[in-house]
């Protein structure tokens, strides 16, 4: 919920369209952010602008928060995983992110990378550089094509195969919500956010995508209906 005025300052980022938001590691962090009712505004920093804006203070990457409530000593903190932390224990008294059981949201923060991150990304990945600024296109490209030793054209070839890993792995998360709301049981936490993340970025990516492949992973509608009972905190 962006605001004005606000002690809490989020660092996101965005491509050519500087108002929508798809990071699904800064995703994490909203959710949290909306479940903990806490206001907080937003700065919109290209690919390019976080490598020029955060090494000021930290590695450049986001997402990176910056809590003054307490103006005397303001919180700096960096990764979702730490920020979801950190709220935790700043915020008690709003809604919980682990309920009582770190460990479990902690194995769903990395599975979901190891799982599901890297066939997720075989599948947009084209779809990224399309969104993006000119400056940050170059340097999309010229990185992903290095961390993975071909062109992003080329991964249109393997797409078939990641829909398969994708829809292998979305069979554990079915199963674990079939007879439960969301993943944390009755009330929605953590994990719930980690999964609602990534489901944003393919969902702004690749709409027909994200319908086809994870809205129907499975033949029946209990990620569909998972899906839209987490629209609440979006």
């Amino acid at each position: 919920m962006p605001a004005e005025t606000s002690n809490i300052t989020l660092y996101d980022l965005v491509g050519r369209d500087r108002e929508t938001f798809w990071s699904s590691n800064v995703w994490k962090t909203r959710f949290a952010l909306h479940l903990k009712d806490l206001e907080f505004e937003t700065v919109p920093l290209s690919f390019c602008e976080i490598h020029k804006e955060i090494p000021l203070v930290m590695r450049p990457t986001v997402p990176v928060l910056v809590d003054r409530t307490n103006p005397e000593k303001p919180a700096r903190i960096q990764d979702s995983w730490n920020i979801a932390e950190y709220l935790e224990k700043t915020y008690p008294d709003r809604p919980s992110l682990f309920h009582k059981n770190e460990t479990f949201h902690q194995f769903w923060d990395t599975w979901v990378p190891e799982k599901l991150n890297g066939a997720t990304l075989h599948l947009i990945a084209l779809d990224i550089w399309k969104k993006l600024d000119p400056e940050s296109q170059v340097y999309f490209r010229k990185s992903r094509e290095e961390r993975l030793g071909r062109t992003l054209e080329s991964l249109e070839e393997d797409k078939p195969r990641a829909r398969a890993k994708v829809k292998e792995a979305l069979t554990l998360f079915h199963q674990m919500i079939s007879e439960e709301n969301y993943l944390s049981g009755d009330y929605v936490g953590y994990s719930d956010f980690i999964m609602a993340a990534l489901f944003i970025w393919v969902e702004h990516m690749n709409p027909q995508e994200f319908e086809e492949t994870y809205l129907k992973a499975v033949d029946d509608d209990k990620i569909r209906q998972w899906w839209e009972r987490m629209q609440r905190w979006k």
